[in-house]
């Protein structure tokens, strides 16, 4: 499941407001901010501190974790097998983070708009 475009367009009404909005509501930020913070941001080399969990960094991981199994012709080390669940883990809990927004979140700030005039965040 690919979740960038949907990540944008509920980042979208915070970075680009509309005419009739001259400012976003402090819902939209709030949601805003939920969302960057799954989403995360790509790229980067060298030692990663800190840890995280966001999508981005997600992505990243399972890649590195899948060219190193896939790019040796033996069975994957005990520590590639638990490093690939802990992340497939920490995955399911990035994306059920993202369904909560998406479900709870982007619902009642559609239902806030449509109460002001205003488009609604389309999924």
């Amino acid at each position: 499941m690919y979740l960038a475009p949907s990540l944008s367009l509920v980042r979208r009404p915070a970075s680009s407001p509309t005419p009739r909005q001259s400012k976003p509501g402090a819902p939209i930020a709030a949601l805003d901010q939920k969302a960057a913070g799954i989403e995360g941001v790509a790229g980067g080399f060298g030692p990663r501190g800190g840890g995280g969990s966001s999508l981005a960094r997600l992505a990243s991981d399972l890649l590195s974790i899948m060219n190193l199994v896939e790019g040796a012709d033996v069975t994957p080390t005990t520590q590639a097998v638990a490093t690939s669940e802990a992340l497939q883990k920490s995955l399911a809990e990035a994306l059920s983070s993202w369904a909560e927004i998406r479900d709870k979140d982007v619902k009642s700030i559609n239902e806030q708009l449509r109460q002001a005039g205003l488009p609604a965040i389309g999924m």
